[in-house]
């Protein structure tokens, strides 16, 4: 969308901000607080996507795999199996961690099946707990779908 195509938007929508907000916003620019905020936020994500990696590396590589992608408040990581993360998502609900499968994010049919991790709102420690759970939910699963038999180790 281009600037005149914005402004269009805007205009049709509501014409403009209150005054007072505006003069808000104009300060928040002026005295570099928006560019000072973006540095400490865009640092604190680099450091929650590190460590979203090299748990998700360290704990559930032979059950995840990221997708690279260096900006975002997302990471990806799909099975290398077809099996549905649904009843992942599922029980970590239970523990008060969202996550949303990948085929939530699907048009057609889907033919890749993952996980997606939001670090927008959540610390380091977290990251690690949710991760240390997606093992064990992942670990669960596969069980499941072995049999009772396979579980046992026979």
């Amino acid at each position: 969308m281009g600037p005149r195509a914005l402004v269009a938007a805007k205009n049709a929508t509501d014409w403009h901000c209150p005054t007072p907000l505006q003069l808000a916003v104009a300060e928040l620019l002026s005295e570099g607080h928006l560019a000072r905020h973006v540095r400490k936020m865009r640092a604190r994500y680099q450091e929650r996507r590190r460590a979203l990696l090299g748990a998700l590396e360290e704990q559930c590589a032979a059950r995840l795999v990221a997708i690279p992608s260096s900006y975002g408040l997302h990471v990806t990581a799909v099975t290398p199996t077809r099996a549905p993360p649904e009843k992942v998502t599922q029980g970590l609900f239970r523990h008060h961690i969202r996550l949303h499968s990948l085929a939530r994010y699907v048009a057609g049919s889907e033919t890749q099946s993952g996980l997606v991790f939001g670090l927008g709102a959540v610390e380091v420690p977290a990251i690690e707990r949710c991760v240390a759970l997606v093992r064990r939910a992942l670990g669960d699963d596969e069980r499941r779908a072995r049999g009772p038999r396979a579980a046992r180790g026979r």
